[in-house]
């Protein structure tokens, strides 16, 4: 994986959809489809987005320049592995209600909190977090955008397990984790405006697409889909399939996309967007 990210990065393939100045590729839109479909022709994988798609543009677009020039090389070359650090234990969905602290004293943040559901952050090096460093403001400000490398002393990381026994998410805890200033990506100090509800509307339909497809892939292959076989089971399974090969990992798709109608704002919370942006309820 991060030998096939480090060649495409030697051509400039590895982060096509940055700017040009961070090392994108300014392909047009039928190129990135073109690279895209050529991509997923063959069995390779890059890495998980959240470096090349969430943190790196954040960071090309609010950092500093010392931040840009250290951390997207980085990201472009597969050195750093990142994860997200968002959900809370009462902040899901209403983000707005996360708990973690960031207070200031000198040169740092001292970091106090956990964080949830935080996908792979038992293989990252860094976490980039929403934290709350100033609690006297309404909640939907005062937040700030930290990046934490995740050897800081304070950090650690325990695994939640699945129903399918994999341990993919996890709680991330920060007890008194000294944070340098210079790490702050972002800071929100106030709101301008009203969330544009394309966003919310892209976000239903996406993740209606996602579920309905996995939905018609399982009552294709019918009984076949019966024994649920994960990739990292097919490679040490001693039995032939049964059925084609490929539909062995049907079944587990299917119920893995169950989440993607809550993650991320769930669809009910999205349409309570459209209903306060559009029809002004």
């Amino acid at each position: 994986m991060v030998a096939w990210v480090r060649t495409l990065n030697k051509k400039g393939w590895s982060v096509p959809d940055w700017p040009e100045e961070y090392g994108g590729t300014g392909w047009t839109p039928v190129q990135h489809y073109i690279f895209n479909e050529e991509g997923q022709m063959y069995p390779v994988q890059g890495l998980p987005d959240f470096g090349t798609s969430l943190v790196g543009p954040v960071i090309y677009t609010f950092g500093n320049e010392v931040q840009k020039k250290y951390y997207l090389p980085r990201i472009a070359n597969a050195d750093d592995w990142w994860c997200q650090g968002f959900s809370g234990p009462d902040a899901g969905s209403d983000l707005a209600s996360l708990k973690t602290r960031a207070v200031r004293h000198d040169d740092h943040y001292i970091v106090n909190g956990q964080k949830t559901w935080t996908t792979l952050a038992q293989y990252a090096d860094w976490i980039f977090c929403l934290v709350r460093t100033n609690p006297d403001v309404k909640k939907q400000q005062g937040i700030s955008f930290l990046l934490i490398d995740k050897e800081t002393p304070g950090v650690s990381v325990r695994p939640i397990q699945l129903i399918d026994d994999g341990p993919k998410v996890n709680e991330v805890f920060f007890d008194n984790v000294r944070v340098p200033v210079r790490v702050v990506a972002r800071e929100s100090k106030r709101q301008k405006g009203t969330q544009d509800p394309a966003s919310a509307i892209l976000k239903i339909k996406g993740s209606e697409i996602q579920q309905a497809t996995a939905e018609l892939l399982l009552d294709m292959v019918g009984p076949y889909a019966l024994p649920a076989l994960s990739k990292s089971d097919l490679e040490s399974h001693n039995e032939a399939p049964i059925g084609p090969d490929w539909v062995a990992t049907i079944a587990p798709a299917y119920f893995n996309v169950r989440k993607v109608s809550i993650y991320g704002g769930s669809n009910e919370i999205q349409k309570n967007i459209i209903a306060k942006a559009i029809l002004g309820l």
